[in-house]
């Protein structure tokens, strides 16, 4: 989908810096434009390469306008909670949330330097529905990918900068058609597309010229991006990995997986790593709740507003911060850990049999105010 969206910008009249980690791949890309795309290869997880990426772009074309974030891998051996590897979640994330991560970290400078920009990142139709034919670190990234988007959205509008995320479904492309060879694999997802067809990357580009026409990110460090993804998505998808396969045996049972209310609106008090991480947990919430729902499986998500833990108080010392929060609460208050358990003892309970999939907010009414 790189090499499509390279040649349409430059069709557009744009001057396009190309970046891939297959050398030659990239340098294949933009042989034919006539000098309109430069080639340059870098891996996106290594916050060093990116800087050396848009410095290259502005010194070749002067300025920065868009940032298109397509750079993302699927594992093949990526599949159920239950089987995926250790080594296969740390990858997926380091190149699909990590990796856009630092794209913007040092794109967005740029673009605000340049008046305003665009910030497209590519992220998937299963962070919002789950998928049947489970995948599920990559479902857990593009969950984390879409959550960002949102807090960057919320972060630097102001500034000019306008920054979405578009969901494809299925497009055919090598890396699709290499794992899709399965002719069971690929007719059990093209039967779940209406029109009957894997999309192009065409229908996809085409979206993001449109959108590019006229403790941030900025600031979070590699350690706290893998000490966070870690912690919050990877020990939590270690938990289910071990605890469904029991659930079952015992004749079904109830996941309550605790994400955050700034997963689905963003924040203006930047804490990028911490929202992309439960945007994650989302994401993997309802792919849990589409693989295992069929098994007696409840698969929830309870999205907390702020709450008035040792920890919350801790990081609200500064009073000013804290003013800045309580402001935006309707009721007037944080939330007491009681508001969220008595919550999830009801998705524990017998009571809660039809509740599946959900993400379920408790915040006082902030997302409701919220703007």
């Amino acid at each position: 989908m790189g090499r499509v969206a390279t040649q349409t910008f430059v069709g557009e009249g744009a001057r396009v810096v190309a970046v891939d980690v297959n050398e030659g791949a990239v340098h294949d890309t933009v042989a034919s434009l006539a000098g309109k795309a430069l080639p340059v290869t870098a891996d996106v997880t290594r916050d060093g390469d990116v800087a050396v990426c848009v410095r290259t772009a502005v010194d070749h074309f002067g300025k920065l306008d868009v940032l298109y974030n397509n750079a993302g891998i699927f594992d093949e051996a990526d599949e159920s909670v239950l089987t995926t590897t250790d080594a296969i979640w740390d990858r997926t994330m380091a190149i699909n949330v990590k990796g856009l991560a630092f794209c913007c970290k040092h794109g967005i400078p740029e673009l605000i330097k340049a008046g305003g920009g665009s910030v497209i990142n590519i992220a998937s139709f299963v962070a919002l529905v789950g998928c049947t034919v489970p995948q599920d670190a990559y479902t857990a990234s593009k969950g984390a990918v879409i959550a960002l988007t949102k807090s960057l959205a919320v972060q630097f509008g102001a500034k000019g900068i306008r920054s979405n995320a578009i969901c494809p479904g299925p497009i055919e492309t090598p890396l699709m058609r290499d794992l899709l060879k399965d002719e069971n694999k690929k007719r059990l997802r093209l039967n779940r597309i209406p029109m009957g067809r894997f999309g192009h990357a065409e229908d996809i580009v085409s979206l993001a010229v449109y959108l590019e026409a006229d403790e941030s990110v900025l600031t979070t460090t590699d350690a706290i991006w893998d000490r966070t993804m870690a912690i919050n998505v990877k020990g939590l998808a270690f938990c289910c990995k071990h605890g469904i396969p029991e659930l079952i045996k015992a004749g079904g049972g109830s996941v309550i997986n605790i994400a955050s209310f700034v997963a689905l609106v963003g924040c203006t008090v930047p804490q990028d790593a911490y929202t992309a991480s439960k945007g994650a947990v989302i994401a993997l919430t309802k792919s849990l709740a589409v693989q295992f729902g069929a098994k007696g499986i409840r698969s929830n998500a309870i999205c907390p507003g702020p709450i008035e833990t040792p920890l919350m108080r801790d990081l609200l010392k500064d009073e000013n911060k804290k003013r800045l929060r309580l402001n935006r609460i309707p009721m007037g208050r944080f939330g007491h850990a009681e508001d969220i358990v008595s919550l999830a003892v009801y998705l524990a309970s017998d009571e809660s049999t039809w509740t599946n999939g959900a993400a379920l907010v408790v915040d006082g009414g902030i997302t409701s105010n919220y703007f």
